[in-house]
């Protein structure tokens, strides 16, 4: 008999990250407030809205991955909503009330004639966890928002839009672009 010393048995594990953007109904609770409007993974369509009313919606963020430091998820817009996409007359961004907020410092925003578009957060691995209904405006440049420092499954994060209008707002369509962007640690 003769033993063979020395087989080699090897395997190599893939680095993973799975990310989804998931819809929010109507009518639902999270981040401290009821959504008015349902949104989808790529849209969030507030439809025709009135004066000095708060809407609200909301869209969950899934994150997996085996990234040994973890990930970090970013987030930024191109520009504050405007008419026509043309960037000439906006929807303001939020300055919460009394001009509590700014992109990386949330406040609280309860008046609704305190007008503007902004967003708040909850969930696992949520980077900025203040009382219920705080926001911030959306940056031009990308801020984290969910971030985790080990590999993680099936963290789930909410981001709730809020949006305020006065009543000289000027009619029309008004949009603009989010980017989230995922980033794992390895």
């Amino acid at each position: 008999m003769a033993p063979v010393d020395g087989v080699l048995v090897s395997a190599t594990v893939q680095m993973t990250i799975a990310y989804t953007i998931g819809s929010v109904a109507a009518t639902q609770s999270v981040c401290g407030l009821t959504t008015s409007v349902a949104s989808t993974a790529t849209t969030v369509p507030f439809g025709t809205i009135l004066q000095d009313q708060f809407y609200n919606a909301a869209q969950s963020h899934t994150v997996s991955t085996n990234a040994t430091n973890g990930y970090s998820l970013t987030t930024q817009y191109d520009g504050s909503m405007s008419k026509d996409g043309a960037g000439v007359t906006t929807i303001a961004d939020t300055t919460c009330d009394g001009a509590s907020c700014n992109t990386t410092t949330p406040g609280p925003w309860l008046t609704p004639v305190n007008y503007g578009f902004g967003y708040t957060q909850s969930g696992n691995d949520a980077v900025w966890v203040t009382p219920t209904l705080y926001f911030r405006p959306f940056p031009t440049s990308p801020v984290e928002i969910m971030a985790n420092s080990a590999a993680a499954a099936n963290r789930v994060m909410y981001t709730c839009y809020r949006i305020a209008i006065s009543g000289t707002q000027t009619t029309g369509f008004y949009f603009n672009k989010l980017t989230y962007t995922i980033t794992p640690r390895f």
